[in-house]
Formats: C-alpha cells, sequence, structure tokens
C-alpha cells in the first residue's frame, strides 16, 4: 500500500472515532463538572465523627517492599476510626494483570483484612498509569453515604509524582453529581504514611 493511500485510510479511521464520539462528549463532561471537590493534603489523624474513607494505593512492583507495612496501617486506622467505612483501590499499570482491583465500604476488620491480602504489588510501572481509572472507580463505583455528617476522604498512597499531580489535578476539576456533599483529597508517599499516628476512641 502506497503512503498516500496509508494517509488517506489513517485519516478516514480518525474521522469516524470522532464521528462515533463526539454524541457522547457532553454527557461525559457534564458528569465531571457539576458539584466540586475540595483539595486536601492533610488527613485529620484525630477524628471521632463517621467517615467514609478510600485508601487508593500504588500497586506497582515499584511499592512491593513497603506495601505490607501500608496494608498495616490501614488496619490501625480501621482500630482507631471503628466508626469509619473503609474502601480500598488498588492499581497498577494498564499493561499488567490488574489495571485496578476495588474493594466496596466495610467497618468489618476480618473484611477488611481478606480484601487486604488480595492486593499484591506486581509488575511494572508502565508509561501508562492507572491512577485515573483509580480515582474513577474510588468516586463513582463505591456506596458512598449520603448522609450530610459523614466525611468522604480519598487517601492516595504513593511515591509515583505523576500518580499525585493527577490527584491534585482531580481534586480541583472532579465532580459527582449523585452525591450531596463533596470529599475531601490526600497524598501521602509510603514512608509519609506509614509514620502517621492514628488517634481516634
Amino acid at each position: 500500500m502506497s503512503k498516500p493511500i496509508k494517509k488517506a485510510v489513517l485519516l478516514l479511521m480518525m474521522t469516524f472515532v470522532v464521528i462515533v464520539a463526539y454524541p457522547y462528549a457532553d454527557s461525559w463532561l457534564s458528569v465531571r463538572q457539576s458539584v466540586p471537590v475540595i483539595p486536601n493534603t492533610q488527613l485529620p489523624l484525630s477524628y471521632k465523627g463517621s467517615r467514609d474513607i478510600v485508601f487508593v494505593l500504588d500497586a506497582n512492583s515499584a511499592s512491593q517492599s513497603q506495601l505490607n507495612q501500608v496494608k498495616e496501617q490501614i488496619k490501625q486506622y480501621q482500630l482507631a476510626f471503628p466508626l469509619s467505612r473503609i474502601g480500598l483501590v488498588a492499581y497498577r499499570s494498564s499493561q499488567d494483570q490488574f489495571a485496578t482491583l476495588a474493594f466496596d465500604f466495610s467497618s468489618e476488620s476480618n473484611l477488611l483484612e481478606s480484601q487486604l491480602a488480595r492486593i499484591a504489588a506486581s509488575g511494572r510501572r508502565g508509561i501508562t498509569s492507572s491512577i485515573d481509572e483509580a480515582l474513577f472507580d474510588a468516586l463513582y463505583t463505591l456506596s458512598w453515604r449520603k448522609n450530610l455528617s459523614v466525611q468522604h476522604n480519598i487517601v492516595l498512597v504513593s511515591d509515583n509524582q505523576h500518580d499525585v499531580q493527577q490527584v491534585k489535578l482531580s481534586a480541583q476539576r472532579e465532580q459527582r453529581p449523585l452525591l450531596s456533599h463533596p470529599v475531601k483529597y490526600h497524598t501521602f508517599a509510603l514512608k509519609e504514611f506509614m509514620s502517621l499516628s492514628f488517634i481516634g476512641r
């Protein structure tokens, strides 16, 4: 196939993609632009109210040596804050066995322990991160409580600066029209998260 023909075929394919995707653009943007989310990188360590909190965990192989300690820290958080419900979203490079692995909210320690046991660091950090998919899962696929007295929090634990930046961008633009109040974002490097001391009830 000659180069002019190849270019013509490529142009036709691109035109087809634009025609197919265009009708859905407005609906996709409307989902992401309704109720503002509050950016916040400081997680309150002393809190006695009720909270729905999602820990978004970097499960690439680069985190393997510290992931078990991160899991133990999450268990300590649950012990300190028994009124909180904990959700989990693990993510890897999109080239790996799974892009994201999500577990819905629970306050049961046995269930949390079994969910954490299913998260293992593996694969390699690819050019294409799955952090956007992980944030989408955290926001839209978990059963957040709609009670205004319940705090909503998403906590990223990762040393990947690209992923941290994506969370900060998401905190500025992400929208959740189905929920009546916003979510607070928090980001921690692995060692920083493991050094936290939680003070609850």
